[in-house]
């Protein structure tokens, strides 16, 4: 079923938002994984991660967590996505990467799609699975930029690289994912 216009134009402007976010390589400062460059998308979720770990930790902007829910979070909105933080009330924010999956498959939005039964598009929401010392799911969240035959390019936060020193830092980056057994699946908006 083809997409209505202002649908269409939504999935765009996310792509494109997304895309841009992606190219500016905005780090995180490390080991706190925080930072200017991110705070944006770190902001909107603090409140939330105190109440919910009923802590004060997260009202210190030197304190952070793994973003790449939180990156894609911000695409979504900025694009004009109406994305609660907390989709569903028993559940952790769109934080974190399990709760996209668990909002998706609502019978009220049927947006979970297989990935050996669909073809992911550009503007869909693509979760991995990592298979590093055992299999952990829902463990990264990025947005489809383009979809080739064997892989896919993502738009993503959080991402993991080596700085000229050697050492690593997290990043936004767009990145080359082969269409392979480490995508768990999409969220086709």
């Amino acid at each position: 079923m083809p997409l209505c216009h202002s649908c269409a134009m939504k999935k765009q402007r996310l792509i494109e938002i997304a895309k841009s976010e992606a190219i500016r390589n905005n780090q995180a400062v490390m080991p706190s994984n925080s930072g200017k460059a991110i705070e944006k998308y770190l902001t909107p979720f603090r409140l939330w991660l105190n109440r919910n770990g009923k802590t004060e930790h997260y009202n210190n902007c030197e304190n952070g967590f793994a973003w790449c829910a939180a990156f894609v979070y911000h695409c979504m909105v900025e694009a004009g996505y109406d994305m609660p933080i907390q989709p569903l009330e028993d559940k952790p924010t769109v934080a974190l990467v399990r709760t996209w999956h668990d909002w998706s498959v609502l019978p009220d939005n049927d947006l979970w799609r297989e990935p050996l039964s669909y073809t992911p598009q550009p503007g869909d929401l693509v979760l991995f699975r990592q298979l590093l010392d055992g299999q952990k799911d829902f463990c990264h969240i990025g947005v489809v930029i383009e979809v080739e035959t064997d892989y896919l390019l993502s738009a993503e936060g959080n991402v993991v690289f080596t700085m000229p020193d050697g050492s690593s830092g997290r990043r936004t980056e767009l990145k080359k994912r082969p269409l392979d057994h480490t995508i768990q699946g999409y969220i086709e908006l």
